[in-house]
């Protein structure tokens, strides 16, 4: 082989090289936004059921006259727990690991959030809280007693914080 073969078959190789290192990139990339979005459906998911359980009569659901979201867990949403029980319980998918807790407005960002989208009066409400296996990535679902109807998501990851309204 002369040097300008060696030299040819070098330069493919790194090229070669350097085209595998941006294909796994970008793969690893693309699996963190799936996985963020399957999250935001099992959050989203979970969300609705907290809203469905608490339009239901006292009988069989939290009943829209009881102004908490005290007696809401994931048992009295049908779903089986993996860990805990009550409000400490956890609910897990292959996506991440949600809890419900208590929802405290805090922080300019979900302060701006509620005032764009009219939600002046919080008063109690719940969230259902998702963080991704790696723990990289965190969705939370917010649902306020003032208007049960009414959902606010935040996304966050290490790179920047998304806010949706439904």
């Amino acid at each position: 082989m002369g040097q300008q073969q060696l030299l040819l078959l070098v330069l493919g190789i790194v090229l070669v090289g350097l085209a595998v290192m941006v294909g796994i990139q970008a793969f690893g990339e693309n699996k963190k936004k799936t996985n963020l979005d399957l999250m935001t459906q099992d959050a989203v998911r979970l969300a609705t059921a907290v809203q469905a359980w608490k339009l239901r009569p006292n009988a069989g659901g939290g009943g829209a006259s009881d102004n908490t979201f005290d007696r809401a867990t994931f048992g009295q949403l049908s779903f089986s727990t993996q860990s805990g029980s009550g409000r400490n319980a956890t609910y897990h998918t292959p996506n991440g690991t949600f809890r419900l807790k208590p929802f405290q407005v805090t922080g300019p960002i979900a302060a701006l959030a509620l005032q764009m989208f009219g939600i002046s009066n919080t008063g109690d409400a719940i969230a259902v809280v998702g963080m991704s296996p790696d723990q990289s990535q965190s969705v939370l679902v917010g649902i306020f007693m003032a208007d049960p109807s009414k959902t606010i998501t935040f996304l966050q990851h290490p790179y920047n914080t998304t806010v949706y309204h439904s």
